[in-house]
């Protein structure tokens, strides 16, 4: 009796060396939200010293989105993404809420922001904290998948036209880590299945 393989081989992304294109990652993201998530994540490595300089590099981004051209829905889907990767403080996070809700517009501010997660951690009756509190993370984890399906979903439609049923059922069925994963691969794959090889 023989026994099964199954083998995945892909190319490792260096965020480091993406750091030395910032220019070109900021030229072709009206075109491309893949890059945008990559300037979200090297935000994320250049700004864990300092939260106030995170503050003004998520505002930045956030604001990029409107200016770049994105719809509604495509700025709801990477404004989450940006929110899960550039975590502020509480005060800050106030801060960015504010400045964001003078910027975007009612519908874009209706995706649950973690300055919303805050207000209903302070004003829950103090029996019911741990339950809101675990509530709360699991819909937060399963905002983020979502918002991630969502916005690589739109990508792939848009370099490589419908979507086949496989590659859907793949969106739908994969965690987090491996939707940004798979946006990333994005930026360079040729056809679309070696966007889930790689």
């Amino acid at each position: 009796v023989g026994s099964n393989e199954l083998l995945f081989t892909f190319p490792v992304i260096n965020l480091a060396k993406w750091a030395a294109r910032a220019d070109e990652l900021h030229r072709i993201a009206p075109a491309n939200p893949f890059a945008v998530v990559i300037l979200a994540q090297l935000a994320c490595r250049a700004t864990q010293a300092s939260a106030q300089s995170r503050l003004v590099s998520k505002l930045e981004l956030a604001k990029l989105l409107k200016y770049w051209g994105y719809d509604v829905d495509q700025r709801t889907g990477l404004l989450r993404i940006i929110d899960s990767l550039l975590l502020l403080p509480e005060e800050l996070d106030n801060d960015f809420f504010n400045t964001l809700t003078q910027i975007e517009d009612e519908q874009t501010m209706a995706y649950i922001t973690s300055i919303e997660r805050i207000y209903w951690q302070r004003h829950i009756d103090e029996n019911k904290q741990g339950w809101l509190e675990e509530g709360l993370s699991k819909g937060e984890q399963l905002g983020q998948r979502h918002g991630a399906a969502n916005v690589l979903q739109t990508l792939l439609q848009q370099k490589f036209g419908t979507l086949p049923d496989w590659a859907t059922d793949q969106i739908h069925q994969a965690d987090t880590s491996t939707l940004q994963r798979w946006a990333i691969n994005v930026l360079n794959a040729q056809t679309l299945q070696a966007v889930f090889e790689q």
